[in-house]
């Protein structure tokens, strides 16, 4: 949604019994990463006519999950931060 000088983002994303597929030494090997939830906040801000930014916060979490984690569950968390300029 606009809120004047930017832009605002807000987004939720569910993957049931999500695979990994890698390639190791010429073999394949799938990996099981059980389900994922992810939510993610952004948005933009016009410093000026020239100038904008950006920032975006994502954040995934797995459960279920061939990971190293001791009770098969872990977070994964996100953050970019970007500018524009126009010359």
């Amino acid at each position: 949604t606009n809120y004047g000088p930017g832009w605002f983002k807000a987004g939720v994303s569910y993957t049931p019994s999500a695979t990994q597929t890698t390639e190791v030494a010429s073999v394949k090997v799938e990996t099981k990463l059980g389900n994922r939830m992810g939510i993610n906040l952004g948005g933009t801000y016009n410093f000026s006519e020239t100038a904008t930014g950006l920032l975006t916060v994502a954040m995934d979490s797995y459960s279920d999950s061939d990971s190293d984690a001791a009770d098969g569950k872990f977070t994964n968390t996100n953050i970019q931060l970007g500018g524009r300029f126009t010359f």
